[in-house]
């Protein structure tokens, strides 16, 4: 007389919990990760290197003006 609950499948109660079989998807998601994360940083860079074209001239006169007008003061 065997009074033990039979096996559950624990996918079948909650389907985010880990299974053996599903080891292999680890591997894709760590690369899927690493792609978003360049795409993040390209992203990071064009928006830099566009604020530095769009302001640089700008703000490299406007401090040139200040320097000038600070060692003219003397």
């Amino acid at each position: 007389m065997n009074d033990a609950a039979p096996p559950v499948c624990l996918t079948a109660i909650h389907p985010s919990m880990p299974n053996a079989a599903d080891s292999t998807l680890d591997s894709t998601d760590r690369g899927a990760s690493l792609v978003e994360y360049a795409l993040l940083l390209a992203l990071i860079a064009v928006v830099c290197v566009g604020a530095m074209s769009f302001l640089g001239g700008t703000t490299g006169d406007s401090l040139s003006t200040s320097t000038s007008k600070m060692f003219v003061a003397d």
